[in-house]
């Protein structure tokens, strides 16, 4: 909100979905890891 959308420091940061997507991806990725070794 503090930056204008035509700043050029906005193209160094991926678009906002991926702001909900790494992280979502990330927990799946960890709690299947985690599982993979309690379900032994």
């Amino acid at each position: 909100p503090f930056v204008d959308d035509d700043h050029p420091l906005q193209s160094l940061f991926p678009a906002r979905v991926w702001a909900i997507r790494i992280p979502v991806i990330l927990i799946l990725l960890a709690s299947a890891v985690v599982g993979s070794f309690l379900g032994t």
